[in-house]
C-alpha cells in the first residue's frame, strides 16, 4: 500500500509520457484510485490509477546492506567488512 511520501520506480516504458525507465519518483497523493507523484527532480507532476502503477511502477525501498545489532556494552554497526563501535 502506497502512502504519501512513498518512492516509486518506473520499470517500464509509458508511450508518451516523459518520465524515464528507472527514474525515482516521490507520491505526493492519493485519493481513491488516483496516485499523483512527481518527477524530475520535483519540476514535474504525474497521475495514475492503481492498475496503471501496478504495471508501470515498482515501489522502492532503499535497502541497506550493513547490519545493527546491539552488543553487550556498545551499539555494533557493520557496513560490509568494516564494524563501527559506538
Amino acid at each position: 500500500m502506497l502512502v504519501k511520501g512513498d518512492k516509486i520506480k518506473n520499470i517500464k516504458q509509458i508511450e508518451g509520457a516523459p518520465v524515464k525507465v528507472g527514474e525515482i519518483c516521490e507520491v505526493t497523493a492519493i485519493y481513491n484510485d488516483v496516485i499523483q507523484f512527481k518527477f524530475g527532480n520535483g519540476m514535474h507532476m504525474g497521475s495514475m490509477n492503481q492498475k496503471e502503477y501496478e504495471e508501470y511502477f515498482e515501489k522502492y525501498v532503499i535497502s541497506f546492506n550493513g547490519c545493527f545489532n546491539l552488543c553487550m556494552h556498545h551499539t555494533c554497526i557493520c557496513f560490509g567488512k568494516w564494524k563501527l563501535y559506538l
